[in-house]
């Protein structure tokens, strides 16, 4: 998947920032991806962040940290 493909489905479901994107589709892999092919469509997102100046990793990792920071003050 390229990021402009996930910026588009992003769009669509409300979301404003790159971040909430890429989180959107590695959340929702999935559902989107045949089974086989989800490690490779994941891949080729992160490259094309990579070429368009957008840091993948630090998306990832910022993501798991509120979402992890949520579960434990909703526990």
């Amino acid at each position: 998947m390229k990021l402009k493909e996930a910026r588009e489905i992003g769009k669509e479901c409300g979301l404003l920032t790159d971040a909430e994107c890429i989180a959107n589709i590695e959340i929702h892999a999935m559902s989107l991806f045949e089974y086989t092919k989800i490690s490779s469509e994941l891949k080729e997102l992160m490259q094309d962040c990579i070429h368009n100046g957008v840091d993948y990793n630090t998306i990832m990792d910022e993501y798991n940290r509120k979402f992890n920071e949520h579960v434990s003050n909703n526990q």
